[in-house]
C-alpha cells in the first residue's frame, strides 16, 4: 500500500484527484492540505510514501516551498502537479529535489503511474514536459537570460507575465509589495526590458507561458 499525501490550495483539483485515486487499491491519501505551512507540518506528522505537490500553492513560492518540503522531508518523495506546460519551470523544479513533474492534463491517464514511480524513489515527467525538455538540449541556446534568474526571481517573472497585479504576486511569494516592485525592476533590468508589454512579449516568445 502507498500512502499518498496531496497539497494543491484547489479544492475541487484534490476532490477530483482523491476520486481518481479511489480506483486503485494500492494507492491510499492520508491527508490533504491547502497551505504552506500545512504542507510542512503534514510531511512531519503523517510520513506519506509520496507527496503530491501543486507548483502554484497559495501562500508560498512554489519552488521555495519544494525546497523547505525537500529538506524538512526527510526523503519523501515529492511529485510536482502543475497546470503549466512551462520547460523552465519543470527543470527547476526537479533541480530542487522534485521527484517527478507532471502536467493537470495528463493525471487522468498518468498520475497512478507516477505516483507508485516516486514512491519507488525513481524520477519520473510526463510525456509532454519530457519533450520540451528534450528541445533544450538540441535548440540553439541564444536569448534565454531568464536562465541566469533565481528560482524566486523566475517564478515572480512568470506571475508577472501572466498579468498576475503587483498585490496577487506579492501574496504568492510571501513577499511585501516593496520588496515585488523592488525585485520586479530587477528582473525587467536583468532581461534588458523596459515595459510589461516588452516582458509579455519575451514570454511568450519563449513559451515560457500557456
Amino acid at each position: 500500500m502507498i500512502n499518498v499525501m496531496i497539497s494543491d490550495s484547489d479544492l475541487f483539483a484534490r476532490e477530483g484527484i482523491k476520486q481518481m485515486l479511489a480506483r486503485y487499491s494500492d494507492l491510499r491519501i492520508v491527508c490533504e492540505t491547502c497551505t504552506a505551512a500545512e504542507t510542512l507540518h503534514a510531511l512531519r506528522e503523517h510520513r506519506p510514501d509520496v507527496c503530491m505537490l501543486e507548483i502554484a500553492m497559495a501562500g508560498d513560492g512554489g519552488l521555495q516551498l519544494l525546497r523547505r518540503a525537500k529538506s524538512q522531508a526527510c526523503g519523501i518523495p515529492i511529485l510536482v502537479i502543475s497546470h503549466r506546460h512551462e520547460r523552465d519551470l519543470a527543470l527547476r523544479a526537479l533541480r530542487a529535489g522534485a521527484a517527478g513533474y507532471i502536467t493537470k492534463d495528463c493525471i487522468d491517464h498518468q498520475l497512478a503511474y507516477a505516483l507508485r514511480t516516486a514512491a519507488d524513489h525513481r524520477p519520473y515527467v510526463s510525456e509532454t514536459v519530457c519533450e520540451l525538455i528534450a528541445e533544450s538540449f538540441t535548440e540553439v541556446r541564444t536569448g534565454r537570460r531568464h536562465e541566469k534568474l533565481s528560482d524566486s526571481d523566475f517564478e515572480i517573472f512568470c506571475l508577472m507575465a501572466d498579468g498576475a497585479p503587483t498585490a496577487k504576486v506579492a501574496t504568492a511569494c510571501n513577499m511585501s509589495i516593496p520588496v515585488i516592485r523592488n525585485r520586479k525592476a530587477r528582473i525587467m533590468q536583468q532581461l534588458g526590458l523596459r515595459t510589461d508589454a516588452d516582458l509579455v512579449k519575451y514570454a511568450v516568445g519563449r513559451k515560457l507561458l500557456d
